[in-house]
């Protein structure tokens, strides 16, 4: 992963506002006009003079408009639809992409003038709710909101920055805990992804954008084009991950790289196809890089030594240096102490940014024990709550030793205990960001002290800061995949494409195993996109998008366009009951009663489910040959197949066997007694 440091990251953070404002050139004044009217309307209601309703009209359409710049996404959408708001090239990738952000930037001040009037009104029809009686104090309350959301940390709150106090009336209270949640949900939100932007562009990573999600968004819009921009920007995303492994593998002897590109073979062939046509002269080295991926056996993994003392005691190291480091903070004390345990804190705070990595470099040095790639959600989880409770605990320590040694780092009339220092700790993790200040607001769980500037407000931030980015944001990941599957979501919500890159450009002895896990989870979920489309026109689009699965492009143009959606469509068709319909699609990419360019285990797959078509449409002759043709290449290749695609195979070789010859015993497995000299893989498109 190339370093981006701070200037690097600031030049990416400028870029990306630039491409979001260059959108600015392709918009019109219709466009405009159509926003300033609606986004007005919402936060301008109540200006109309209608008295104390105007407060309850005002209340009713600031909700709405904050509701709808939530779903700025459907609101672009319907935009970019409405011929009347002349937008250029409407289908564009710069459009589809940055239209949602460009409209939430377009809506914040409105919002921050609609917070304004709302608080004006209350100030004016019920006295007392908010401190305040003028348009002024309705700013600085207003701002203040602001200042208190997620954009600056809790830097406000914990160096004493206030624009305007905090209500005491519970009304008041409530008022300002819903504005300030709206105002980080459809606001804040967006503002916070284009920072992660710029941190993965200046990483080299693009964009960081789940395009996984965005497809799924734009398929349950019925958004066309924005579905073929996710398709497009997921893989290019992932041929931006191939083209540096293919790199490594062909300029080096490293297993790790080949061991890669076969875990992403799927891609990797198509990318390295490329790659061979357009040279200038032959390439021995990437042909036979090529004969290896089609043959489907990735090299050996390293094996791994036998355990030694020296293995079994490093999983004891880790915590065995936190406790020496612990104790010397509290031996030492004084500035000396204090400081080393500040520069414990900033390592902690190190690992706990990145559970992930940390927990994958763990694996790498003996730490934690390998484990499969499915559990890698629940470790990272596991890993982040195991830092944050050691985080704490050096943080306990620090701020004892802190208490001690600076006078007045807390606004208290005697130096703090240890149980106080606990509770001072509790409060700030109930405080954390993902609470929506409600502690503070709602006067819950209050710290026995406060700290005071700077030494105390500065410790105080770091873990707040640590635990927002690191422990709240696992957390809310593993929720949003753990309630996606629960409502029949997908698990694109991890983001696989971007764990890929990152994989593939860290290295390291498990990356293959963990890039073969977020490939096969996207490739699934594709799949199940492409069957759970509503409309054909969306299966379509995924499938066309998917040109991964053509290995050998056909001579015919035509067919080449046909065969991905093929492959999709009659599988859809089948499974709705459509026989007739799925033997029309199949039979147009049938020759001499094969289908040609595909993967061996994708085309018998595809016979079987031909023979199905046959058989249920009344020609079990036919169904039968099919059948024999599909048993018959299946026992030649199975060989050759990895155990995945093998077990596919076999799988729907058996179902169709239920359907076609009914209570017949199929045999013994070719993957339970495989040839002693196994046949050479059978040439594709023969």
């Amino acid at each position: 992963m190339r370093r981006g440091g701070v200037r690097a990251i600031l030049r990416a953070l400028g870029e990306e506002l630039a491409e979001t404002l260059a959108l600015v050139r392709q918009t019109s004044v219709p466009f405009w006009t159509g926003v300033l009217v609606l986004f007005g309307a919402l936060a301008f209601a109540g200006l109309l003079p209608l008295g104390r309703f105007s407060l309850y009209l005002q209340c009713v359409t600031l909700s709405c408009f904050g509701l709808l710049v939530f779903q700025a996404d459907g609101l672009a959408r319907e935009f970019r639809r409405d011929d009347a708001m002349e937008l250029r090239e409407r289908e564009g990738e710069l459009v589809v992409a940055r239209l949602p952000t460009l409209l939430v930037l377009a809506a914040l001040p409105l919002y921050l003038a609609g917070q304004a009037i709302l608080f004006q009104r209350v100030m004016l029809h019920l006295p007392g709710v908010l401190e305040g009686t003028g348009w002024g104090d309705a700013w600085r309350l207003s701002l203040h909101n602001l200042l208190y959301t997620e954009i600056l940390l809790d830097a406000a709150d914990l160096f004493h920055l206030r624009l305007a106090p905090d209500p005491e009336h519970r009304l008041g209270q409530v008022l300002v805990f819903v504005t300030r949640a709206l105002l980080s949900l459809a606001f804040i939100r967006v503002l916070i992804q284009i920072g992660r932007a710029a941190y993965f562009r200046a990483h080299g990573l693009g964009r960081g954008v789940d395009h996984g999600k965005a497809l799924e968004r734009a398929v349950e819009q019925d958004d066309l084009p924005g579905i073929r921009h996710a398709l497009d920007s997921l893989f290019l995303g992932l041929q931006e991950a191939i083209d540096p492994l293919l790199d490594r593998a062909l300029e080096t002897d490293q297993r790790t790289p080949r061991r890669c590109l076969h875990a992403l073979r799927v891609w990797a062939i198509p990318v390295l196809e490329a790659r061979l046509a357009e040279a200038a002269e032959p390439d021995p080295r990437a042909e036979a890089l090529l004969a290896e991926l089609l043959e489907g056996k990735p090299p050996d993994p390293p094996e791994a030594g036998r355990p030694t003392w020296r293995r079994l005691t490093v999983p004891l190291l880790p915590p065995a240096v936190l406790l020496l480091g612990l104790g010397a903070v509290h031996h030492v004390g004084g500035w000396p102490g204090l400081g080393l345990g500040f520069a414990l804190l900033l390592l902690l705070a190190g690992f706990l940014l990145r559970p992930k990595a940390s927990l994958e470099r763990g694996v790498e040095l003996g730490v934690f024990p390998p484990f499969p790639g499915r559990h890698l959600a629940r470790h990272t989880v596991a890993v982040a709550l195991g830092l944050s409770l050691a985080f704490l605990a050096t943080a306990w320590v620090v701020f004892g030793v802190a208490a001690t040694t600076v006078s007045e780092i807390f606004l208290t009339s005697h130096p703090p205990d240890r149980g106080e220092i606990g509770r001072f700790l509790l409060a700030n993790v109930l405080r954390l960001q993902i609470f929506f200040s409600a502690p503070d607001l709602f006067a819950l769980w209050l710290p026995p002290f406060e700290q005071r500037p700077f030494v105390g407000s500065a410790l105080t931030f770091l873990v707040r800061t640590a635990l927002n980015l690191g422990l709240v944001a696992v957390a809310l990941g593993a929720l949003s995949v753990s309630f996606s599957r629960l409502l029949g979501g997908s698990r694109l919500l991890g983001n696989d494409e971007l764990a890929i890159r990152i994989e593939a450009d860290r290295g390291g002895r498990f990356a293959p195993e963990l890039i073969e896990h977020h490939a096969g989870a996207l490739m699934e979920e594709l799949w199940n996109l492409m069957r759970t489309a509503r409309r054909a026109r969306h299966r379509r689009a995924v499938a066309e998008g998917c040109s991964w699965i053509v290995l050998e492009p056909p001579e015919d143009p035509a067919l080449a366009d046909l065969l991905p959606t093929t492959v999709v469509a009659s599988r859809v068709a089948q499974e709705e009951g459509a026989d007739h319909a799925a033997l029309e699609l199949l039979e147009r990419v049938r020759v001499d009663g094969r289908i040609p360019h595909l993967f061996p285990a994708s085309r018998i797959q595809l016979a079987a489910h031909l023979a199905v078509a046959l058989h249920g449409t009344g020609n079990p002759s036919d169904a039968l040959e099919i059948l024999a043709l599909a048993e018959e290449e299946f026992h030649a290749c199975s060989g050759t197949m990895v155990p995945p695609d093998r077990e596919d195979a076999e799988a729907e070789l058996a179902l169709a066997r239920e359907t076609v010859r009914p209570g017949e015993d199929p045999g013994p497995s070719p993957a339970d007694n495989p040839p002693s000299t196994p046949p050479p893989p059978q040439a594709e498109g023969s």
